[in-house]
């Protein structure tokens, strides 16, 4: 058996031999091909083919995988016919390219490839990396089709205002979606890659704050498909590793106050335990202790327990913001107008996730006003009646 060669053939070409080789049944000549370029044979085969093509080719090479080999002998005392010139005769090298022209995609699934680099291995949250993508096709590679690069990010929140993307002529398309573990950047090339072509992207990703535990190692990879199918010959070089850095705390507390009245007059205060926006991170087992003035009345404090002067809610578990009121009143003698008074508020938790201590403090001070002046007097004059008849 001779050795298979696949080679690019144009189907009117390949028409055109094979019909040569079943009337001379001879391997070269060049009276049928000039013939065949000629004359009303060659519009007829220009004409016909598109529809041939659509109709019958598929179908016909399809099946020529399941027959077996046909006799040596041809007779051509007969007329032959379009079926006769795919009646392959120990043609493998003709199959293989009609098996190119079908799946052109089957067969180049090795020629695709692409890597993936960082800016650098570090960054602190907030900040972005830059990933370089490095794409080629092979230098033997023909209809590569359907081809595509999705960068895994293994990160629980990322949006299209985090990414931005720097593409080539070859890229069609390019989507950010969420998957189990983190979110898929699909790179979606163009319908067709020609052979031998090289290119380079830029993905930039801004990693948030309170997304991920300090220290953590997001290793982002990329894999080239065509069709679905993996096409890359070098798994050596589709992941690139960054440490980020994030020291920020994703839960805090707050104490604020709401009016601060004089002597004898209630005061507000709220106390907020807040979670950062977009942080999936829970807080457990976690303590609130607000420090009051000494000597201050607690009217109402929402199910605090108060040991003198030190408000305190928990142990118990956070997942969302919660607000705590207090109400305190400032009496005489202790207190007088002018006071500076202080409320303390202390945050100790655990995060769980990054097996994490969480702290917090927060404080507010205000001076004690001087009652409001009592209103005006306003003298009252008495009517006078009249006694005048009309």
């Amino acid at each position: 058996m001779r050795n298979i060669t696949t080679q690019k053939v144009t189907p009117r070409v390949y028409l055109r031999r094979k019909l040569h080789f079943y009337e001379t049944g001879q391997k070269s000549s060049s009276y049928n091909l000039l013939f065949w370029e000629s004359g009303r044979c060659k519009n007829l085969l220009n004409a016909i083919f598109p529809l041939f093509s659509i109709t019958l080719l598929p179908i016909l090479a399809w099946g020529s995988l399941f027959l077996g080999t046909p006799s040596a002998k041809t007779d051509h005392s007969k007329k032959v016919s379009f079926f006769s010139i795919y009646h392959l005769q120990n043609e493998h090298a003709d199959l293989a390219t009609i098996q190119q022209w079908l799946l052109p995609a089957a067969i180049n699934n090795g020629d695709f490839n692409a890597s993936i680099s960082a800016s650098s291995t570090m960054v602190v949250a907030g900040n972005s990396v830059v990933y370089t993508i490095n794409y080629s096709t092979g230098a033997t590679a023909s209809n590569i089709s359907a081809a595509k690069i999705v960068v895994f990010l293994p990160i629980s929140v990322l949006n299209n205002s985090l990414i931005s993307f720097t593409r080539t002529s070859d890229v069609f398309s390019s989507v950010l979606t969420p998957t189990i573990g983190g979110y898929n950047y699909t790179i979606n090339f163009k319908p067709t890659l020609l052979a031998g072509i090289q290119g380079m992207l830029e993905l930039t990703v801004a990693y948030p704050l309170n997304v991920l535990c300090d220290g953590s190692v997001v290793t982002a990879t990329a894999t080239a498909t065509v069709n679905n199918v993996g096409s890359d010959n070098n798994p050596n070089d589709n992941s690139a590793g960054v440490t980020v850095s994030d020291p920020s705390s994703p839960w805090t507390v707050e104490v604020t106050q709401d009016n601060l009245r004089t002597l004898g007059q209630m005061s507000n205060y709220t106390v907020k335990v807040k979670k950062a926006s977009g942080t999936p991170f829970n807080l457990s087992n976690a303590t609130v202790s607000v420090t009051i003035p000494a000597g201050a009345t607690v009217n109402s404090c929402s199910s605090c327990t108060q040991s003198g002067n030190t408000l305190t809610w928990g142990p118990t578990n956070y997942s969302s913001n919660t607000n705590y009121a207090v109400i305190l009143t400032y009496n005489t003698p202790t207190f007088s107008t002018g006071d500076k008074v202080a409320l303390n508020a202390n945050l100790s938790g655990t995060n769980t996730t990054c097996s994490k201590t969480v702290t917090g403090t927060d404080m507010v001070m205000g001076n004690i006003p001087s009652p409001p002046p009592p209103a005006p007097n306003v003298a009252c004059s008495t009517p006078t009646l009249s006694t005048t008849v009309i």
